[in-house]
């Protein structure tokens, strides 16, 4: 991983000479627009004179140089620029008339300046002069406006495309900052006492806590068409943005008169121009959103499932942008002409390549791929992106915007050292594995550094240091260990890819086996659970880890203080096997006074036929009355009532902390009936957590 984008920055420096070509220059230069503009408009007149060539007059005949330096003068003079810019412009005049000037060398600024003296002497307007023009000239200035215009419209357009492509930018980078304050009141209870009132519930119920529609988690679509769906937040500031981006793909300075090109080669060539830039300034958000994130996540308590979905929405809009740029300048250069001439040069060729590759690559990020074939998905997500980065910096390298491709490089070798200190700073420790059941893998980790330290309900990707495995990683939830010092724990459920084969190597082992681990992370961060009078953590199968280890941090800080608030776990699970993995969690949330409900939905056998919904019969130690293979502490049967769960939790208390995490139907589930308690206890505080991540 690391050593792939260090390749992408190595690419980068082997194109070419970065100082010189990679930065983008403005382009609206007024000196060049005034030389340009008075050329052509005094070029339209006819001078006494017979000289004969490409601008001969303006550059042989004194009076037209005249004209010509003092018409370069009066526009400049109307854009309030200095005489340094016009200084500049006797440059332009000298590449204009190279080839008149190559025997006697360029015309120095002293005799352009006697030029222009002389000319202020004998200089009348266009209009008293009635036959060949044998004076210095002022010309129309109507006339000359809409030159200066046509010329000005092309350069300007470049321009407010870099404006723009930074404005995007400044979007998310506003988005970020309120997220950030937002985020820094969850330090205190300033949060629960500002925004505790009847707005604020209205507006979180509706537009921030819910999904856009019924489902977050859960994936929706058939077979091959199948995504994730944001929340109505996510979608909020998505829509922000894609209006935000329509707007700044849609505003431009025509040249109504068509004195360069005509209005259609126009709309080509700007639509196309503006939407490449645009392209090159999503680069540095795909790369800042793609990555894991840990310090954006810490500053800004964004999770990062929202930032892989910006992340994806980014890059398809870039995609979008790239498209428009590559087919309106091959269309423009088929109607034009062109085409021949251009299609094999290394810029051509190089921004095919690149449209090739972006497509590609944004194929085979579909959500049908990521679920389905995760490692195939991230081998040429890499890969695909190296290749799309190389070919952009190939098409941009000479022309200017390649320090959106170097900021792209930077953050993402920046990530991928931050990723690499985290696994040094964890070590290489050695893990014991052990197989419960057919599915379930508890994973022992010693913690052999000092100053790595996990708090609860955070996550490490974990990679496993065999030949076949080393090079994938999961997100697991780790937990200390409550029986073990300094021992970290990980529960993990056998699925396809790296799991499975975690588990057929175990029972290739009897059950154990030890090997060496990386963990990269913590990643994630940790809700103040000591700022809630009622907290509700809510697990479903597989996803007990967060919610439990935030559950006993929050019984051993109540135990801790003398504060009266309640604490509910609520865990519905249908594999005897997790019962008995986290056997010995449950029972240390019961020594912290913890009210813990285990709602087994699982098939029960005739001695376990218990009615549904009832407590299960127990005895004094909390075990259940039923054969052996009956896991301890069960305490109801059935599915849980989370709507009626959540409304004991919240009654006679000000504040709640709903934590929930599960399968997907069950988060987003518990995410709308936690929208619809917000709404109805407005005077109350409740704030959802949800630990369950898809992308």
């Amino acid at each position: 991983m690391l050593f792939a984008q260090i390749l992408l920055l190595l690419m980068c420096l082997a194109s070419g000479s970065i100082a010189k070509h990679t930065a983008t220059v403005k382009r609206t230069q007024w000196d060049q627009i005034a030389i340009n503009a008075c050329a052509k408009e005094l070029e339209s007149y006819k001078f006494d004179t017979d000289v004969k060539g490409r601008h001969a007059s303006i550059c042989t005949y004194e009076p037209a140089l005249g004209s010509w330096l003092h018409c370069a003068k009066g526009v400049l003079d109307s854009k309030k620029k200095n005489k340094e810019t016009f200084e500049k412009s006797f440059g332009r005049i000298n590449q204009f008339c190279n080839d008149y000037h190559r025997k006697d060398g360029d015309v120095s600024n002293e005799e352009f300046y006697r030029i222009f003296s002389n000319a202020s002497a004998f200089i009348r307007p266009i209009g008293e002069v009635k036959e060949s023009v044998s004076c210095p000239v002022i010309p129309d200035k109507a006339s000359l406006d809409r030159w200066v215009w046509a010329y000005f419209g092309p350069l300007d357009n470049l321009d407010k495309g870099n404006v723009y492509g930074i404005t995007i930018c400044l979007y998310w980078l506003g988005v970020l900052f309120i997220a950030a304050v937002y985020h820094l009141l969850n330090f205190s209870r300033l949060k629960q006492t500002v925004l505790r009132n009847r707005v604020s519930a209205f507006l979180r119920a509706h537009y921030v806590l819910p999904a856009l529609i019924h489902n977050h988690a859960m994936s929706v679509g058939r077979w091959f068409f199948i995504g994730l769906v944001p929340t109505r937040l996510e979608t909020l500031v998505l829509l922000g943005y894609v209006l935000l981006h329509g707007v700044l793909l849609s505003s431009y300075n025509f040249d109504r008169n068509e004195l360069l090109s005509d209005h259609k080669s126009q709309v080509l060539i700007f639509l196309s121009d503006r939407a490449g830039i645009l392209a090159f300034a999503h680069f540095p958000l795909i790369v800042l959103f793609g990555g894991k994130n840990s310090i954006m996540t810490w500053l800004t308590g964004i999770k990062y499932t929202a930032f892989i979905t910006y992340h994806k929405w980014l890059g398809r809009f870039m995609l979008v942008d790239c498209a428009i740029h590559a087919i309106g300048y091959t269309y423009h250069a088929y109607i034009e002409n062109y085409w021949k001439y251009v299609k094999y040069n290394d810029l051509w060729t190089s921004g095919r390549h690149a449209m090739i590759i972006v497509a590609v690559l944004v194929f085979f990020s579909f959500f049908f791929f990521r679920r389905h074939y995760y490692e195939f998905f991230v081998i040429t997500h890499i890969i695909l992106a190296i290749g799309f980065f190389y070919e952009a910096w190939r098409h941009c390298y000479k022309l200017g915007w390649g320090e959106w491709i170097i900021a792209c490089a930077l953050f993402w070798v920046a990530d991928r050292i931050l990723r690499l200190i985290k696994i040094i700073i964890f070590g290489i420790p050695l893990a014991k594995l052990k197989l419960h059941g057919e599915s379930m893998i508890q994973v022992k980790i010693p913690k052999s550094s000092k100053w790595w330290r996990a708090e609860a309900g955070q996550y490490v990707y974990l990679y496993f240091l065999k030949p076949k495995m080393f090079w994938q990683s999961h997100p697991f939830t780790v937990m200390d260990s409550l029986v073990e010092d300094d021992m970290l724990v990980i529960v993990i459920t056998m699925k396809n890819g790296l799991t499975k084969k975690l588990q057929e190597y175990l029972v290739q082992n009897e059950g154990h086996a030890e090997m060496r681990v990386l963990a990269e992370g913590p990643y994630g961060h940790s809700t103040r659970t000591y700022l809630f009078e009622s907290m509700l953590f809510v697990a479903g199968g597989t996803g007990m880890p967060g919610p439990l280890s935030m559950a006993i941090k929050a019984g051993q800080e109540l135990k801790n203080n003398d504060d009266y608030r309640t604490i509910k776990f609520v865990w519905s699970v249908r594999n005897l096997e997790l019962l008995e993995v986290y056997k010995k969690e449950v029972m240390v949330l019961k020594e912290l006074n913890v009210d813990v409900r285990i709602y087994y939905t699982g098939e029960r056998k005739d001695e376990l036929s218990v009615e549904e919904g009832t407590t299960a019969n127990m005895n004094m130690q909390g075990r259940l009355l039923a054969t052996p293979k009956t896991a301890e502490t069960i305490t109801d049967f059935g599915r849980p009532n989370i709507g009626e769960l959540i409304e004991e939790a919240v009654s006679g208390a000000n504040s709640l902390l709903i934590v929930c995490c599960g399968s997907e139907g069950f988060v987003d589930k518990t995410r709308e009936l936690a929208a619809k308690k917000v709404l109805e206890n407005g005077e109350k505080w409740i704030e959802y957590v949800e630990e369950f991540q898809n992308w």
